[in-house]
């Protein structure tokens, strides 16, 4: 299952982010967050659940990003959640199943270019911080164990650019996909994706 989020739908009741050109990014279209109220609500998505192999690929720019803006967020419930922010030169990417707390982290320092980043989490064996992934640009950086850091609030609702009805990201995002496999998302397919975002899907 993969699902685009598609830009441009500027009369969605539920779209409260600006479209605006992102020409750097293969042509097309983005959305740009202020970072006070903006962002893109998409419902409860079933599939997107810790129970799942998922995997969230998205471009970004956020030069003024601030601590603790959300790229998405999701939960089931208290104990079921899964979200990816940014504080202080980190991008984090939380999981939270059956009260279970794990996620990695990885640096990055707030810049004015375009970036691909790809979260992945795997549902097999027994939760852990091993189980999470960030890749950044084609590539799988150094990742840091967050063992259950803790910043899990978030809406029921699938969000793009908020949690909580705080948090809202500063800046833009272009191409975001979502993904649900039968076995986690390779580096492969995650280059796949750096090189050719016009494609909905990888083909592997």
């Amino acid at each position: 299952m993969a699902t685009t989020i598609q830009s441009g739908r500027s009369n969605s009741p539920k779209l409260t982010a600006d479209v605006a050109s992102r020409a750097e990014v293969y042509g097309g279209r983005g959305l740009v967050f202020d970072g006070t109220v903006d962002y893109l609500d998409c419902g409860y998505i079933n599939d997107f659940a810790v129970t799942n192999n998922v995997s969230v690929s998205l471009w970004f720019n956020a030069s003024g990003i601030q601590n603790f803006d959300c790229f998405f967020s999701q939960r089931a419930d208290a104990n079921n959640i899964l979200k990816a922010w940014y504080h202080g030169n980190v991008i984090v990417f939380e999981t939270k199943e059956g009260g279970t707390k794990a996620g990695r982290m990885i640096s990055w320092t707030p810049d004015s270019s375009w970036h691909h980043i790809v979260f992945s989490f795997d549902t097999s064996g027994t939760i852990a911080d091993s189980k999470v992934q960030i890749y950044f640009d084609g590539e799988l950086p150094t990742q840091t164990n967050i063992g259950g850091y803790g910043n899990a609030g978030c809406t029921e609702s699938f969000r793009i650019g908020s949690a909580n009805n705080a948090d809202y990201f500063t800046g833009k995002m272009s191409d975001f996909k979502v993904f649900k496999t039968d076995s986690p998302i390779t580096e492969a397919q995650v280059q796949e994706l750096y090189l050719k975002p016009e494609q909905s899907a990888p083909s592997a």
